[in-house]
């Protein structure tokens, strides 16, 4: 979950990959006194725990010292002394340890990880600089374009001198395979094989898309053709919570995954972060598709679907939640039953974290604050590959009894 308290920095960041063109980030920065007043108070506790070992060990070694003079004064045996000796080396040695344990507790509760979620939505198969309408290249949009945005931010995050440890989150939010002609070709003039890797598909992977979920355009080349070319990727998922099979019932695709990411903490440890992830569609698909689909599939509300799945996520051990929604901003209601745009209501529904939203072409952020005080970080970049949208967390680590939780904050 998000919290308000602490006033943490966050970021969501909407950038356009131009040509010959540095990218500027536009960050929301909250208020850092609070952050900066709690790790002066761990400082402080830090002091306090020196001090009083300095102020144990000085009083510990005058009376053995009084002790040993004594002794010495007597004419006893050396033996005294050297057990008063060995007394010391005790005392300083335990000490020690205490002292060791207090730091690294201190260290402990101060550790962060900085993590990022990349998104891209309503591609429609505009892998090239190229527009279809005016028929010349444009700096303006493209997965290519997209790529350069997508490398850098990659680079800004990674913390690790390991390549594959990135504290990046790589998602695609739909309507992807449809839109060019390039995508006609290969779906139905000359359709890719079973087996086969679908060209937009394939460029997502090299580009180390870890999920996608489907769009509405995803069923226009019917149901068993976006079930083959799905099935052909190797290393990006897909999930959607709310398409069913008409007549079984069950799910087309998997409801949630949830991705177990090797991140670097701020002390520079590596930890495993746990990010479950699902996604839906809007219901109306059965009407705009309706002869396509043909009675195959049903479509829950996409609402009651990422509650049902967030909740069992969370009791799966998923320490982030991302919704992949296939749907617009919508108004702020959650009463969203039949909409087609329903980003603001998945944004109140607890324990989800971020919502990437799409589908109206149109770009947006919004902090989602919620009854209880959480916050949800919404998300909703531009189609063609005009714009990545980028969603920065602070994510607290907690360690307890030996047991990590986290924690993200804005």
């Amino acid at each position: 979950m998000i919290k308000r308290n602490g006033q943490r920095i966050a970021a969501i960041t909407m950038a356009v990959a131009l040509m010959g063109q540095n990218v500027t980030p536009i960050f929301s920065l909250e208020n850092l006194t609070e952050t900066a007043k709690v790790e002066d108070e761990a400082k402080n506790e830090e002091i306090i725990t020196l001090d009083q070992a300095e102020e144990e060990t000085e009083s510990l070694t005058e009376e053995e010292y009084e002790e040993t003079t004594e002794v010495e004064s007597e004419n006893e045996h050396v033996k005294e002394t050297t057990e008063v000796e060995l007394e010391n080396d005790q005392v300083e040695e335990t000490e020690s340890v205490v002292f060791e344990e207090s730091i690294e507790k201190a260290n402990s509760a101060k550790a962060t990880i900085d993590f990022k979620v990349l998104a891209t939505s309503d591609l429609h198969a505009n892998l090239m600089n190229y527009d279809y309408y005016t028929g010349s290249e444009t700096n303006n949009s493209g997965l290519v374009k997209a790529a350069t945005v997508i490398k850098e931010q990659k680079k800004q995050a990674n913390k690790s001198v390991k390549s594959s440890v990135d504290n990046v989150l790589l998602v695609d939010n739909g309507d992807t395979i449809q839109g060019t002609p390039l995508a006609n070709l290969y779906a139905i003039k000359q359709p890719v094989k079973p087996g086969q890797k679908y060209p937009v598909y394939e460029a997502l992977e090299s580009l180390g898309y870890d999920m996608t979920t489907i769009g509405n355009h995803e069923v226009n080349y019917g149901m068993d053709f976006i079930k083959q070319i799905t099935a052909a990727n190797t290393s990006m998922g897909m999930v959607c919570a709310n398409l069913k099979d008409a007549k079984s019932g069950n799910l087309v695709f998997d409801p949630y995954k949830i991705l177990t990411e090797t991140v670097v903490d701020s002390n520079g440890q590596e930890r495993e972060l746990k990010i479950g992830i699902t996604g839906v569609v809007p219901t109306q698909i059965l009407n705009w598709d309706k002869v396509i689909l043909n009675g195959e599939v049903t479509v829950d509300e996409m609402d009651e679907a990422v509650k049902k799945y967030t909740k069992e996520m969370k009791d799966n051990g998923a320490d982030i939640v991302v919704v992949l929604a296939h749907t617009g901003y919508g108004d702020k209601t959650t009463n969203v039953t039949g909409a087609e745009n329903a980003g603001y209501a998945l944004s109140m529904i607890e324990d989800v974290d971020v919502v990437v939203g799409g589908h109206v072409h149109k770009s947006a952020k919004y902090n989602v604050q919620k009854t209880n005080g959480d916050i949800t970080q919404y998300v909703q970049p531009l189609n063609n590959g005009k714009e990545v949208g980028v969603v920065d967390l602070k994510i607290d680590v907690t360690e307890e009894n030996g047991k990590v939780t986290y924690k993200s904050y804005i």
